[in-house]
């Protein structure tokens, strides 16, 4: 039984549909099984009845090893891009304090990085005068003068 294009595209929206995390927990699934099967010493195949399956299937559980790992490997290095990204804009908003001598600053209330800040409680969007892309966020007093005494932490 073959598959063709449909089946391919189905399979593609299936794995779209799905949740982020569901979908890497089955490919570490994927890749623990894999490793198992193909790492693991013939006497312990032997005692759970799986050296005959590793030994007829032993390409394509290689396949899916290699797969697995691979993609999981993209996954972990895109996390990291995409959080060093987002810690150097955290920085950039947080120097715009510190070079302006002034608590308050005028941000995008819908930047990622402005509501982290404001999620973690570094800043507070004041009363909302500004429009969106200029809203008035104050930073905490403490924060503010831990960064002027430590300028090398937004470096």
């Amino acid at each position: 039984m073959g598959w063709n294009l449909v089946d391919w595209a189905n399979l593609l929206k299936f794995i779209e549909n799905l949740n982020k995390r569901i979908l890497v927990i089955l490919l570490l699934v994927i890749l623990m099984v894999s490793s198992f099967l193909l790492f693991s010493p013939y006497n312990y195949l032997d005692k759970i009845g799986l050296t005959e399956f590793r030994n007829n299937y032993k390409s394509w559980i290689g396949l899916a090893f290699l797969l697995s790992l691979v993609i999981c490997l993209v996954i972990c290095v895109v996390v990291i891009i995409e959080r060093i990204i987002e810690n150097k804009r955290i920085i950039h908003h947080l120097k715009k304090f510190i070079d302006s001598d002034k608590q308050t600053q005028y941000l995008n209330s819908r930047d990622e990085a402005v509501c982290d800040l404001t999620k973690k409680g570094i800043i507070e969007q004041l009363l909302s005068f500004g429009s969106v892309q200029n809203t008035p966020y104050n930073i905490k007093s403490w924060i503010f003068d831990y960064l002027k005494k430590h300028p090398k932490l937004l470096e």
